[in-house]
């Protein structure tokens, strides 16, 4: 899986953008870092390591909530990606 794969899986899940958002409740970054040449979909929540304790625990608990979120929702997606993947005839070998 080179960066033709990674480009047309990037274009796949983008197509579902809205989809996606809409499953988790709240818009995500979606980020392409063209210099490193990846992509990048992430959440954001306020907040620094350097925080309190209190806030950290909170912290915690958003994230742990996220990665929940985030499994429930990208999990079935990767499958059909995957799934497509193992469709595809093999071309390197051409």
């Amino acid at each position: 899986m080179g960066r033709e794969w990674a480009d047309q899986v990037h274009e796949w899940l983008e197509e579902r953008r809205t989809d996606i958002e809409t499953e988790l409740g709240y818009t995500l970054n979606w980020g392409t870092h063209l210099r490193a040449r990846n992509y990048r979909i992430s959440a954001e929540h306020p907040g620094h390591i350097t925080d309190d304790e209190e806030t950290l625990a909170e912290l915690r608990e958003w994230m742990r909530d996220q990665l929940i979120a985030f499994d429930g929702v990208f999990a079935p997606i990767i499958q059909e990606i995957v799934d497509l993947d193992a469709h595809e005839p093999d071309t390197e070998d051409e």
